[in-house]
């Protein structure tokens, strides 16, 4: 692992170097979409969790990405919503009905890094 540290941090001013010297171009960009995420539960929560359903999330950002020659790097700021709906006949609550339905969202916030090479035809 601290070679890859060491190995990156000598490789990126290069890369910086160069691309001051190459002929380069700076976009941005706007990012959207939707998901579909399920919890997927251990086996000890299996028993007390039998039925679980999937969840539509949503997902956008801005991105920032720079190109020079046929390599790409990009990063931005993602908003990613996650969750799954599960329910459960076997829980025990103060009604006693022995019926229990949840909704769980996840929101995370994420900044990627995306190394890319484009192959122009």
């Amino acid at each position: 692992m601290k070679r890859l540290v060491l190995l990156l941090t000598f490789l990126c001013p290069m890369g910086f170097i160069a691309l001051n010297a190459q002929s380069s171009s700076i976009f941005i960009g706007a990012t959207g979409g939707a998901n579909l995420s399920k919890f997927k539960f251990t086996e000890d929560l299996k028993e007390l969790y039998p039925a679980s359903n999937s969840l539509l999330g949503l997902n956008g950002g801005v991105t920032i990405g720079f190109e020079v020659q046929n390599f790409t790097l990009h990063t931005g700021l993602q908003y990613i919503q996650k969750g799954s709906e599960y329910q459960t006949d076997n829980f025990e609550d103060e009604q006693g009905t022995g019926f229990y339905s949840a909704t769980e969202k996840l929101h995370y916030l994420s900044i990627p890094l995306l190394i890319g090479y484009r192959k122009y035809l």
